[in-house]
């Protein structure tokens, strides 16, 4: 697993785990604005997103065993990006913009695409996952601090859905499969919560933990594993998984 966080000075902190051990952070500079982006389509590729200090969004890429960049995309950001890939060189990127509307970004395997508006009100920033081919899911908290939820179906995006209220601050996205989305966000008293679709309906929010003091990020790399990290009250950062016993560790 590979982990991006904004560090001390506005600077992106890198930290990554083997399958056994948390290596330190290493500091890949320069300034960004707010929490990064981060996706993997393929071995040994990653691509991250940041806001800068000048609002635009910029790509930083690790390939062939380094890392590249930074590279401008444009736009005008007002919230962390979130970024989602179905397949091979393909990169979806989403954005809240000036008018607090959703904008979307994509990378096609040749160009760039995009901004394309696809309105709403956000509140905070979106967070965006595939679940296969052609797929992507958009949850979002509304001005009405509802959560909403935007679809693209592989050849039109769906109207958004409200999926309740109760939100006060952003959410976190992760999917093991075609008929499963897991959401987390942080819940009343620093309380890290979880909310879950398995194809059919959407489960309640329930409490799975504590001490957390921003919106966390969320992970899948295989079926039935769910990796969670929170940033603590205490300005650490906390780590939590999805076991095979069907509950959290």
């Amino acid at each position: 697993m590979d982990v991006f966080a904004e560090g001390p000075g506005q600077t992106l902190l890198h930290q990554s785990y083997d399958g056994q051990v948390w290596y330190p952070p290493d500091d890949l500079g320069p300034a960004i604005v707010g929490g990064p982006g981060a996706v993997a389509w393929g071995p040994d590729r990653l691509d991250i997103f940041v806001r800068g200090t000048d609002n635009q969004l910029w790509q930083r890429v690790w390939a062939n065993g380094m890392w590249m960049g930074y590279f401008p995309l444009g736009g005008y950001l007002t919230s962390n990006p979130s970024v989602a890939s179905w397949g091979e060189n393909r990169l979806d990127v989403f954005v809240r913009g000036g008018d607090n509307a959703l904008y979307h970004m994509w990378w096609d395997g040749a160009a760039w695409r995009g901004f394309e508006r696809l309105g709403g009100y956000l509140e905070g920033a979106p967070a965006a996952v595939s679940r296969g081919p052609n797929l992507i899911d958009v949850f979002y908290r509304g001005r009405d601090n509802h959560l909403y939820q935007r679809s693209y179906d592989g050849s039109t995006w769906l109207k958004s859905v409200d999926l309740g209220g109760g939100l006060h601050s952003d959410v976190a996205v992760s999917s093991w499969g075609l008929r499963r989305l897991d959401l987390f966000r942080e819940g009343d008293n620093n309380t890290l919560q979880h909310k879950s679709w398995d194809g059919r309906a959407w489960t309640k929010w329930e409490t799975i933990g504590g001490g957390i003091n921003d919106t966390p990020a969320a992970v899948s790399w295989d079926e039935n594993r769910i990796d969670v990290l929170a940033l603590s009250i205490k300005g650490n950062l906390l780590h939590k998984h999805y076991c095979e016993i069907d509950e959290f560790c």
